[in-house]
């Protein structure tokens, strides 16, 4: 029996570096100043409010909005939610929360030019 052969195309990839005379844009923003919950504190599991200051523009960039990532290790479960410039702060759902349990968040401050920066935290729910 003869091995079955199989054509195949090939294709040559020629890379350019190009110069440009402009700076890429490498400003970070801030990272987010995190108000609610303190850190290792509790709340109820039906009134968890996440609560953040403003971040400044970077130079020569801005602020397009915010992201809010709430997790626990307890089941790998996650709420994120995407929020405009102008928000501050975010309610969780409660279906997502449970007593007595432990959750980290984060806040994201997101930039025009996509580069993003953390504040995270952790609390507990009261059961």
């Amino acid at each position: 029996m003869r091995p079955r052969e199989t054509p195949f195309d090939a294709h040559v990839v020629v890379f350019r570096v190009l110069h440009t005379s402009r700076d890429p844009e490498h400003s970070l923003p801030d990272a987010p100043v995190l108000v609610l919950p303190v850190e290792g504190g509790s709340v109820f599991f039906d009134d968890a409010v996440i609560q953040w200051m403003a971040v400044a523009d970077p130079p020569g960039g801005r602020i397009i909005g915010y992201q809010v990532i709430v997790e626990t290790d307890d089941d790998g479960m996650s709420f994120t939610v995407d929020l405009g410039r102008d928000a501050r702060r975010v309610r969780v759902p409660p279906e997502f929360m449970d007593p007595g349990t432990e959750y980290k968040f984060e806040v994201l401050a997101i930039e025009r030019n996509g580069n993003r920066t953390a504040s995270e935290r952790e609390f507990k729910t009261q059961n």
